[in-house]
Formats: C-alpha cells, sequence, structure tokens
C-alpha cells in the first residue's frame, strides 16, 4: 500500500537534502578531495612518502589517512548541515559558528583521545618546567 506520507516526493518537499542545507553539492570534492588528502597527510604530518617507503609499504598510513578523513568530513558535513537546519536566520549566525566550533573542537578531541591528552600533559616539559623525578617524590 502506498501512502501518501511515505511518498519520495513528499519527503523531498518536507525534509531538504543535506546538499541543500549546506548549499553545495559535495559528491565530487569527496570522491577526488579524499583521495588526494590521504596521500597528502601522511606526507605533511609524517614525512612518509610512497617513494621512500614502496607503495606496499605507503597503504597502510593511507588506508588509515582515508580512514580519517572520511570520518571528519562526514561528521564535519553532519554538524554543519545540523547547525544550519536549527539556526538558519541572519540573526542567529554568531550563535550558529560558535556552536559549530564547539562541537567541531569537541569531537576532534573525542576521535583523537589519547594522542591529544599526551600532547597536552607533555607541554610543561616542553615549555621548559621542570619536571619532578621519582627520587623527589618522597
Amino acid at each position: 500500500m502506498h501512502h501518501r506520507y511515505t511518498s519520495l516526493p513528499y519527503l523531498q518537499a518536507v525534509r531538504p537534502s543535506i546538499r541543500s542545507r549546506l548549499g553545495f553539492d559535495d559528491r565530487l570534492l569527496m570522491l577526488f578531495g579524499l583521495p588526494v588528502l590521504a596521500f597528502l597527510s601522511p606526507v605533511v604530518f609524517f614525512g612518509k612518502t610512497p617513494f621512500a617507503l614502496g607503495w606496499a609499504g605507503f597503504a597502510p598510513y593511507f588506508t588509515v589517512s582515508l580512514l580519517y578523513a572520511n570520518l571528519y568530513w562526514w561528521l564535519t558535513r553532519y554538524v554543519i548541515a545540523s547547525g544550519r537546519k536549527n539556526n538558519f536566520t541572519a540573526g542567529q549566525t554568531r550563535k550558529r559558528i560558535l556552536t559549530t566550533a564547539g562541537i567541531l573542537i569537541t569531537m576532534v578531541l573525542f576521535v583523537e583521545g589519547k594522542g591529544v591528552w599526551l600532547s597536552i600533559g607533555s607541554l610543561p616539559t616542553e615549555l621548559g618546567f621542570p619536571q619532578k623525578s621519582p627520587r623527589d617524590a618522597g
């Protein structure tokens, strides 16, 4: 049985697509941009190139980078589209930007997890503060 409220034209009229909320179609950017980003990330951040490691040695770096790039793309895409859905008037621009930035910062801290907290923990040492040795503890 075909119901009027579950038909595709009705749902398209009532629920706009995520692309219409974003304001552009990002499919080509995902198709070409994410693999390029996944290729460049190990090179830029870790100095790992396929020329130095060989393609078989570079494949794990590329795969992990591709997974991270997709994860960040899809989560960021959803956060931005949700912000535009809920705060769409010009008067709500500041609220939308601050809310989106807060959510994205929290997302990065959550996704990166332990690595972020370890780097924050080593910050006092990097700034030149003396580190307590086990002898000083007691």
